[in-house]
């Protein structure tokens, strides 16, 4: 195995596996944003490209943000959708697998996951490539294991198989136990172009190619987004904004004087030409690799991962990228490295909640109560296999937020009239007109 390691780590070198298809990567830029200091003046601002200057909420981010514009366009709000496109948006650049839960080590993000399972959305059972996968190990004892975690939790016990003398579990893996499992391929870029033409069906207005430019804030309170479109600003007022922007979002928020606790994550992702395996294959064990196939290709990435400070930093850590090609030849005996013919190497960036830099694969949700300011969720989805749990959590805080908001105003405008509610006369009338003046 070792001269195996070797050989492929020369012949690695020789390749170079065509990092050089990241280099138009490079150019990715994230719209300069200026401290708004409290108040911003908007008022100067041009209203184009967009055919209301008000929406009822503003969903930022169309990757998992494409699940929440459906879900709040589904409970007959008035929403405005907008994306840049990036190509390197993790959402439609992950490894196309819908997650069954099984695989995990942590049980709310395990039983989570096997919930969103289980109730797959019709746009991802219609989106579904291949059922089915193989979780290996290379001894019995992880499986073991793993399976009395996954019992202990209440998730279904997958099919299990075992080694026998002269047998394998998988003729083209190295391991000695395994077992199967639900999870599938998925095509995450058809699921959400069906999410989108759905999203529209239902009255909202969707935008691809908007660049954020910057969020505005007043006081404590989000009042809007300027955008450019085809080569014009505008700006675009709305009662509530979500920001689902992955690893787009940091800046954006910063800018207005809200720090989340979450980080940002490259990972390495190599793509094969070929279908390698029948189903997707990963292992419960050391290197921790997962095999993807999907279209006629392979897709396999590991858990090495480094922190990064942007998003635009897409470009794959060669040693790392070395180190997975070698896991693979070692796992996969049938695969020689003359047989590689690799079609890409792209990184991914993964942005999560943490605290103290520890990951958590879990959705999160900031509100008001997290960063103090109104008519504003950031929407971190963990998982892609997520994206309609976290869509229904965020609905449910939108819709709240907005009700809060009405019964506020017509508080004020019970005060304005001189009345309270049940109809007492108010003792600051001047006070509060002053207040709903401004």
């Amino acid at each position: 195995m070792e001269t195996r390691r070797n050989q492929g780590g020369e012949h690695f070198r020789k390749l170079r596996i065509g990092f050089s298809l990241m280099n138009a990567q490079k150019d990715i830029t994230i719209g300069s944003h200026q401290s708004l200091g409290g108040r911003k003046d908007v008022s100067r601002v041009p209203v184009r490209s967009f055919s209301c200057a008000h929406v009822e909420v503003a969903t930022l981010g169309l990757g998992c943000g494409s699940a929440i514009a459906w879900e709040m366009a589904r409970r007959g709000l008035e929403v405005s959708g907008m994306d840049a496109g990036y190509v390197s948006a993790a959402t439609s650049n992950n490894q196309k697998w819908k997650h069954s839960g099984w695989i995990y080590h942590d049980k709310p993000t395990a039983c989570r996951l096997a919930a969103a399972f289980a109730h797959m959305h019709p746009a991802e059972q219609a989106n579904v490539a291949n059922w089915g996968a193989h979780f290996l190990a290379h001894n019995e004892e992880t499986l073991d294991a793993h399976l009395l975690t996954l019992a202990q939790w209440g998730l279904t016990s997958p099919e299990v198989t075992r080694k026998l003398p002269g047998q394998k579990v998988s003729p083209k893996c190295n391991c000695t136990a395994g077992m199967r499992t639900p999870d599938c391929v998925i095509n995450f870029a058809g699921l959400l172009r069906d999410l989108a033409v759905e999203t529209e069906r239902l009255g909202a207005t969707l935008s691809l190619r908007a660049h954020i430019k910057e969020l505005v804030r007043d006081g404590n309170t989000l009042t809007g987004v300027v955008v450019k479109q085809d080569g014009s600003e505008s700006f675009l007022r709305c009662q509530h904004c979500v920001v689902a922007l992955g690893g787009w979002g940091a800046e954006l928020l910063r800018a207005i004087g809200v720090e989340l606790p979450v980080r940002r994550w490259k990972s390495n992702i190599v793509t094969l030409e070929g279908e390698l395996v029948p189903h997707i294959t990963a292992w419960l064990d050391t290197p921790f690799l997962t095999v993807v196939p999907f279209r006629g290709q392979t897709l396999i990435a590991d858990t090495r991962r480094v922190l990064v400070t942007s998003a635009c930093d897409v470009i794959p850590v060669e040693s790392d990228v070395e180190l997975l090609l070698q896991d693979a030849v070692a796992n996969l005996p049938f695969l020689r490295w003359s047989d590689f013919r690799v079609a890409r190497v792209h990184a991914a960036i993964k942005t999560e909640f943490a605290v103290d830099l520890s990951g958590n694969q879990d959705l999160a949700v900031f509100n008001e109560s997290d960063h103090g300011v109104r008519g504003l969720t950031v929407a971190l989805p963990g998982k892609a296999s997520l994206m309609f749990a976290l869509a229904r959590q965020v609905a449910d805080q939108v819709e709240a937020s907005l009700a809060a908001t009405r019964g506020e105003r017509r508080q004020l405008n019970w005060m304005a009239d001189g009345a309270s509610p049940s109809g007492a006369t108010s003792s600051l009338p001047s006070i509060a007109r002053r207040i709903t003046s401004q």
